[in-house]
């Protein structure tokens, strides 16, 4: 079995513990959680996740979220605990004249938890633009 992946990841001020590994090491299945007590997928990560989670940690939209100039929905679970609302509303607060919308009683994929809410969000929003 590869080698876990721990990481600590800095974020809207704050410091994300990341850890990705296999379902026999401790904590295995215990990050990524919709719920506390239900986890998302506690099988271990595929190879093609475990080539890419470098890249994910890595990754930083911060410098440049200033830079967008068009309507913009930020849109999550209020109980996500992979990417917790401060995050969200973070990157929201770094973008000018975004939108946050916060879906209750969903986790990290509120899409398929909460669906029609999501629908009803993004209709509401692109309501609000005019499109030319």
């Amino acid at each position: 079995m590869a080698e876990p992946v721990r990481k600590k990841v800095p974020v809207a001020g704050d410091e994300l513990e990341v850890f990705i590994g296999g379902r026999d090491e401790p904590g295995a299945g215990t990050v990524c959680t919709a719920h506390p007590t239900e986890p998302l997928d506690p099988s271990p990560p595929s190879p093609q996740m475990r080539r890419a989670m470098p890249y994910l940690l890595a990754f930083d939209a911060r410098p440049w979220l200033g830079d967008i100039r068009v309507p913009t929905l930020v849109l999550g679970g209020a109980d996500d605990q992979v990417v917790p609302p401060a995050y969200l509303r973070a990157v929201q607060e770094a973008i000018p004249g975004s939108s946050l919308v916060l879906i209750g009683g969903a986790g990290h994929v509120p899409v398929f938890e909460k669906p029609d809410e999501v629908a009803a969000a993004v209709r509401h929003f692109l309501s609000q633009r005019v499109w030319l």
